[in-house]
């Protein structure tokens, strides 16, 4: 068995990236080691995908590493999964193969930063109803003086019942002069008498 180190160039097996459904049908890929590490007992292979492999990854997968914020560059394997290989890009084809996953990675990153500031315009409308329901307390605040100010009017115009009260007090001297209708009525009553007298 071949014992692989940093800097080694590498194939990947075709069953090594079953586990991720976002990969693909694509199998043909190919990296450089950049660190060995233990895992559970065996050696842990962190492999660089090469210019190709890049270029071939779907944009869901990059997306959806980036969300998880996971590099999705380098990929962890164990020695199972690899094969010794000779390198089949360049300097120039990686950093072009780079460039274009960084693209979409900008792209990611844009998206969010407009979603932020719909979230932002979300708030700004929260702050408007908020502002309107301070108006509405205003409104309640004047209802409330305009209740005072009608149980004010109520107080006057009770008062303006206890005159109207006194006025009909007043009204008492006209029966005062009913009663000094029935002197006349005695007198009537005094003059049948006398014709009573006089029959």
């Amino acid at each position: 068995m071949e014992t692989l180190k940093v800097n080694d160039y590498v194939k990947i097996k075709e069953n090594a990236l079953l586990n991720e459904p976002l990969i693909g049908s694509y199998t043909d890929f190919h990296g450089k080691i950049t660190e060995v590490s233990e895992y559970e007992g065996q050696s842990l292979f962190s492999v660089e995908f090469d210019a190709q492999s890049l270029l071939n990854l779907p944009n869901e997968f990059i997306i959806d590493a980036i969300a998880s914020l996971e590099e999705y560059r380098v990929y962890n394997f164990f020695s199972t999964d690899l094969v010794k290989a000779d390198r089949r890009d360049t300097d120039e084809l990686y950093a072009k193969a780079l460039e274009q996953t960084m693209a979409v990675e900008q792209s990611y990153w844009d998206n969010e930063e407009d979603d932020d500031e719909d979230f932002d315009d979300d708030d700004y409308d929260d702050e408007d109803e908020d502002e309107d329901f301070e108006d509405e307390d205003f409104d309640e605040d004047e209802e409330i003086d305009d209740e005072e100010a009608y149980q004010e009017d109520e107080d006057f115009s009770i008062e303006d019942l206890e005159e109207d009260f006194d006025d009909e007090d007043f009204d008492d001297e006209d029966f005062d002069d009913e009663d000094f209708d029935d002197e006349a009525f005695d007198d009537e009553a005094f003059d049948d008498e006398e014709d009573s007298e006089f029959r």
